[in-house]
């Protein structure tokens, strides 16, 4: 076959136009990458003990049963007695649970738990009075705090504390930070697209660069 100087000319035209129609579906495919996944906030599914629960004595345990697992970092919870006085408490996530334990025994009376944690997609979500998330229980006949002194917090307990208050996430007036989990797609979401422009892009103009080399090859 015989190449000319407009045949070369229209040879050269379609590898431009072929490279073209790769850096356009490069650009897709790096915006397809690029767009964040859908992800839906975990949801509480119940407590024990239930809203509204009146208790013959006063429960060890307060557990917060949610839909997905939630991460072990930012959890909050506000025990308040119905004299609006707040009992300190130990808390640790579980899996899907958030396990609540009184340091004390509670004496008779209403209790509302407030909660806040962080949920699986990295989002923190919360239960409060003012949005009806937070639930009300009680105790009709209380522990004798005196009889009962309040364990000494271990080591870890002091550590858990002491980073749990300078993580921006257990302060309700500061915004909350991204769990690891979300870091980490974001992270990858954020490297794949322009690896796949700079892949496919290095092929067209590898392309391009061959049929030239070709054509000038069968001028001669």
């Amino acid at each position: 076959m015989i190449f000319t100087r407009n045949t070369a000319r229209s040879t050269v035209l379609l590898a431009l136009f072929a490279a073209l129609l790769l850096a356009l579906g490069a650009a897709a495919a790096a915006s397809l990458a690029g767009a964040p996944a859908a992800h839906a906030h975990d949801q509480l599914l119940s407590t024990d003990p239930a809203d509204g629960d009146a208790l013959e004595t006063a429960p060890e345990q307060l557990t917060l049963t949610f839909s997905g697992e939630i991460q072990d970092i930012g959890a909050r919870v506000d025990l308040v007695d119905g004299d609006g006085a707040t009992h300190e408490t130990e808390f640790a996530a579980e899996g899907g649970d958030l396990v609540v334990t009184p340091n004390e025994a509670l004496p008779a009376g209403d209790y509302t738990l407030s909660w806040r944690v962080i949920s699986s997609d990295g989002h923190p979500i919360e239960g409060t009075v003012d949005n009806d998330g937070a639930f009300g229980f009680e105790v009709a006949s209380g522990g004798d705090a005196a009889a009962e002194p309040t364990p000494e917090p271990s080591a870890s307990s002091s550590s858990s504390s002491s980073s749990s208050s300078s993580d921006p996430a257990m302060n309700p007036d500061e915004p909350a930070t991204s769990g690891p989990l979300e870091l980490e797609l974001d992270n990858a979401s954020g490297w794949a697209g322009p690896a796949v422009v700079i892949i496919l892009a290095l092929a067209a103009i590898a392309a391009v660069v061959v049929v030239i080399a070709k054509v000038r090859k069968q001028q001669k």
